[in-house]
């Protein structure tokens, strides 16, 4: 999930989620984002620019893609400027609407504005330190880790044909054989393609990793296409643009998906970036030396509190909390 805590209104109005929050497409992601807005009060004006935008966008009856949000927020910004060495900056909110009302019909009369209705959208998604098991139209099932989200077409089990998921975070599959119907999870770089298996897909820190528990996937990254073998590991990195295929247990890796954290000679780096990820802390690490230190151990994945006071005693180290913050020292 973004960190939306450094959002402005032109982010939250390209977010999905934050789209199927202002057109109430999703219980979950309802209940998310009113959550969401009642601790981040600072945010308050940034979201109400936002809805105001896309409540104008959906009144046009066309929802653009990041591309087309992208040019049209660039427009705004130029009539916003404008507008602002008019008037009082006092009128500056008011202005923002108008600026935006404008751009819209320009992009219009240029022919800028030519995109389809778009297909709606069924989201589910996780907070912090959450699981959610869902059953897709299918019957496939799938266990959400923590802070992750995926979405599919409405419509999708009525349309045949592939059947295409989207996902951000962290989930394992156990995908329903159906004859001549491919199963694909997209992630931001990569597709991993499938046929009737269980495996589980992460995509974290720009990152993508599949691990086969049973079955065989093709994952897909840029031109390449990998094949997997239960028990196998492959990783994707977007920055060295290097794919990496190893030996793994899968048991232990998606331990997460029976509520337990299974370390085996894990160092506290890894499990920083797994507090992190899952659970919404940041972690800081007073030494380097602490980083390198390993863990062995089995933790409920509800009890993190459990987990570090077993590193601190593990290894005679302090660990304080100040807010979501959390500092390692000797």
């Amino acid at each position: 999930m973004n960190n939306y805590q450094h959002y402005e209104a032109k982010d939250f109005v390209m977010d999905e989620l934050f789209q199927s929050w202002v057109h109430k497409k999703d219980p979950a992601v309802i209940q998310f984002w009113e959550e969401w807005r009642l601790t981040h009060p600072e945010k308050q004006e940034e979201i109400e620019k936002a809805v105001e935008i896309l409540r104008m966008l959906s009144s046009e009856k066309n929802i653009a893609g990041h591309q087309e949000q992208a040019e049209v927020w660039e427009k705004i910004q130029h009539s916003v400027s404008q507008a602002e060495s008019m008037e009082n900056k006092q009128l500056t909110f008011r202005w923002y609407y108008a600026a935006a009302s404008i751009a819209l019909i320009i992009l219009a009369a240029l022919g800028y504005w030519t995109l389809g209705q778009q297909e709606d959208k069924v989201y589910f998604s996780t907070g912090f330190g959450e699981t959610r098991t869902l059953m897709l139209p299918d019957s496939t099932l799938v266990t959400l880790n923590a802070n992750s989200r995926l979405s599919y077409l409405s419509g999708w089990q009525e349309a045949g044909g592939d059947r295409n998921v989207w996902m951000e975070g962290e989930g394992f599959f156990e995908v329903s054989h159906r004859n001549g119907q491919k199963f694909i999870v997209h992630t931001s770089q990569a597709a991993v393609e499938v046929l009737g298996t269980s495996f589980n897909v992460s995509e974290r820190r720009g990152s993508t990793e599949v691990i086969l528990s049973s079955g065989k996937v093709a994952l897909h990254v840029q031109e390449e296409k990998v094949l997997m073998e239960p028990g196998e590991q492959v990783s994707y990195d977007t920055n060295s643009k290097q794919i990496e295929k190893k030996i793994v247990n899968p048991e232990l890796l998606t331990s997460w998906r029976n509520n337990e954290l299974i370390f085996e000679a894990a160092p506290l780096s890894e499990i920083a970036i797994l507090l992190e990820d899952n659970y919404g802390y940041q972690v800081i690490f007073e030494e380097e030396t602490i980083e390198a230190l390993l863990f062995s151990g089995t933790i409920s994945a509800q009890k993190i509190k459990l987990l570090l006071e077993a590193l601190s005693e593990t290894h005679q180290i302090q660990i304080t909390q100040q807010d979501d913050t959390l500092i390692f020292k000797k």
